[in-house]
């Protein structure tokens, strides 16, 4: 997985078939961040927004919809899953909706053919603007629902953490025995919001979510040099 293979997918199999996106939500992984991506971005009029490092919630739809197609896959063990992902999606995007009180698919303007319609002995009806007409009002009537929010986690802010210079950051990933939980001490560069922060990690600029930093708190010397 390329820079290059990630653009030329997102240019071909996107924006060919749904058009030029507004805004994008990535992660910070390099084939993102890389040059070529940022020249294609900046090209297609595209505003970028980065997820922060190990925090499944910047993208919770996008996560939510991978739960559920690995438990569609997975309840296809037998045949090998790149084999089952393209019925898995035709399943899913020809779901009815009961919250949309439609599929998925009728972003198009249409319903699809599915393999189960085969075996409908139903007549089409005889007008087809009459039928065409039916599809129209239940487009029409599809309004954007609001994301549920079940369960609403207030974030737990250290003391201090806003107005210090110099932050610690936990460490998500797998770590190896003894490994320190925290590195750091890590420069804060920016204040991006209430939820973010820009801090300086290894000479690189990363934004990342305020609830894995902790304040560093700075211990003046005699010649007024900051120590950790």
């Amino acid at each position: 997985m390329t820079a290059e293979t990630v653009a030329h997918a997102f240019y071909t199999q996107w924006i060919c078939q749904f058009g030029t996106p507004l805004t994008i939500t990535t992660d910070q992984g390099l084939q993102f961040e890389s040059a070529l991506f940022t020249s294609l971005s900046r090209m297609l009029g595209i505003h970028r927004i980065r997820t922060t490092p190990y925090h499944t919630q910047s993208n919770g739809l996008v996560e939510r919809w991978h739960r559920t197609l690995k438990a569609a896959l997975m309840c296809n063990n037998e045949t090998p899953w790149p084999d089952m992902l393209p019925s898995v999606l035709l399943g899913l995007r020809t779901a009815y909706k009961p919250d949309l009180k439609a599929s998925p698919i009728l972003l198009f303007g249409t319903t699809l053919r599915i393999p189960g319609d085969f075996f409908d002995t139903a007549s089409t009806p005889g007008d087809p603007q009459t039928f065409v007409r039916k599809y129209c009002q239940i487009i029409q009537a599809i309004r954007p629902t609001p994301t549920a929010h079940h369960i609403k986690h207030k974030l737990f802010l250290l003391k201090n953490l806003d107005p210090c210079t110099h932050v610690f950051k936990r460490v998500d990933s797998i770590k190896k025995p003894l490994q320190q939980p925290y590195t750091g001490p890590h420069e804060v560069i920016q204040r991006v919001d209430d939820k973010t922060s820009i801090i300086r990690i290894n000479g690189a600029d990363k934004t990342v979510s305020i609830d894995m930093l902790k304040p560093v708190y700075i211990e003046l010397t005699d010649n007024s040099q900051p120590t950790p």
